[in-house]
């Protein structure tokens, strides 16, 4: 996931919110007495949360457990969002139907990854997030580290078919980049997350990961430049496409549907005004790799998660890489992760 519109909310959702504010103390009360009871503030806490669990727009995951009964608050359907501070909104995506189906948002940046997760199993929606919680700093060129990293994220769930992906090229131009380069470059980022690419020695026959580019499409990623998976999410189509992120700092978003330990889709969004490149200039400033971001995005569609200790800063899937990185080769840790879920061929 490399960092989306504003999100207009329901008058019951800042209703919600303003239910669990803060107590004041009237003048001259003293603190003792002003303190609400713990059975006040628990009764305030569920009607707000009652309140959000039949309103309308979005909810943020922050005001909500990490298990929700869909009994007494039927949520499947609504759109969630995990805020981003310094940010209007932040990563969303509609919450799964159906029992024992999975959507999940990465959202990539130069700063690091964030991570919305949500499964409905068994009457309860189950929510899992993941925020940067380290300091970003160039990375050092050198021989390569990642070779001596061993850092892997499995999510758990993998294709058992061929990932069959389309690509959106006329919505290249938006970038201003060639569609045959790009088309290049995330053909070779799918190869370079299938078959094992790397500068470590290890063999590079593949694992039983398989993608197959089937052409272009007019169909979009179903991905908002809010980095929200949209409510046309999963459509059955796997699409790469290009478009504007707006007022948030996304380099890529890739959504994923998982039906029990089974991938069935992925789309990408790429960023068209982020200064995504296909090769670096002799003077790079503030540009991005594709194929390196690319490589990442098809770590997440083959079922790899984020690497969020620095120190695995080299790898593929490490959460975040500043301009002018070059990461296009697994790491270790790449490497074995994509050996856990799919073994050599």
């Amino acid at each position: 996931m490399y960092k989306i519109s504003p999100v207009k909310t329901a008058k019951t959702l800042g209703a919600a919110i303003a239910m669990a504010a803060v107590f004041i103390p009237a003048a001259g009360a003293s603190a003792a007495s002003a303190r609400p009871a713990a059975g006040a503030l628990s009764a305030a806490r569920s009607d707000a949360l009652r309140v959000l669990c039949h309103s309308r727009g979005a909810i943020p995951v922050t005001a909500i457990p990490a298990r929700v009964d869909l009994a007494t608050c039927p949520i499947q359907g609504r759109l969630l969002v995990l805020p981003v501070p310094h940010y209007r909104t932040g990563p969303g995506l509609y919450a799964p139907r159906r029992s024992g189906e999975t959507i999940a948002a990465y959202a990539l940046a130069a700063s690091g990854s964030y991570t919305l997760r949500v499964t409905n199993s068994r009457g309860r929606l189950f929510i899992k997030t993941a925020v940067p919680h380290i300091s970003m700093a160039p990375v050092a060129r050198r021989t390569d580290a990642a070779c001596s990293e061993n850092g892997m994220a499995a999510e758990g769930s993998v294709w058992n078919t061929t990932l069959n992906w389309f690509y959106n090229m006329s919505t290249v131009s938006r970038a201003g980049l060639s569609g045959s380069a790009t088309l290049s470059d995330i053909r070779d980022a799918n190869f370079n997350m299938t078959m094992g690419i790397n500068n470590c020695g290890l063999s590079e026959t593949g694992f039983r990961a398989y993608g197959a580019y089937q052409g272009t499409t007019g169909r979009f990623a179903n991905i908002d430049s809010a980095g929200h998976c949209t409510n046309n999410f999963p459509d059955g189509q796997n699409t790469v496409s290009w478009g504007p992120f707006s007022g948030v700092p996304w380099l890529a978003y890739t959504c994923v549907e998982q039906s029990g330990q089974t991938m069935t889709e992925s789309d990408t969004y790429l960023g068209s005004n982020v200064g995504m490149v296909d090769n670096y200039p002799a003077n790079c400033n503030g540009l991005h790799d594709l194929q390196s971001i690319m490589t990442h995005e098809w770590g997440h569609a083959y079922g790899l998660g984020d690497l969020l200790n620095n120190r695995y800063q080299d790898e593929v899937m490490f959460q975040g890489k500043p301009p002018c990185t070059l990461r296009r080769h697994l790491g270790l840790g790449d490497y074995n992760g994509m050996g856990l879920l799919y073994f050599p061929r």
